[in-house]
């Protein structure tokens, strides 16, 4: 493992996004520390030098492609044994990229947001 977290480029976080929007990768967005071990088994077995290396270069976020998903899920939520590995900035800049291009593919649609669609194939009006 390297000592310094190499930045992602534009180019790699929009193809990420894409993937993401796609369903082709998973991401650890929206889970509790306690899934993201259940989910990325090598965070669960860590040692000293990878929680350092972590901690150092201020990993916060972790994804896998969908397609090396173990074959059990733990409560519903899929299980790797590898991942990869975003920094505190580019997790931002890739939720960022996440939101712009939904909202792109919503005005695509004919201008509703994705929330408001989902509320309105739920019945929320």
């Amino acid at each position: 493992m390297p000592d310094k977290y190499k930045r992602r480029t534009a180019v790699e976080l929009a193809n990420l996004a894409e993937s993401v929007i796609q369903g082709h990768t998973f991401v650890s967005f929206g889970l509790t520390t306690d899934e993201i071990q259940t989910c990325f088994m090598p965070l669960a077995f860590m040692d000293k030098k990878m929680h350092s290396y972590l901690s150092h270069n201020s990993i916060t976020t972790f994804y896998a492609p969908m397609s090396h998903a173990l074959p059990r899920s733990i409560n519903g939520l899929p299980c790797f044994g590898g991942m990869n590995m975003l920094d505190k900035k580019d997790g931002i800049k890739l939720k960022q990229k996440i939101v712009q291009m939904q909202k792109a593919i919503d005005a695509i649609k004919g201008g509703k947001t994705h929330a408001e669609a989902s509320s309105e194939a739920l019945g929320d009006q």
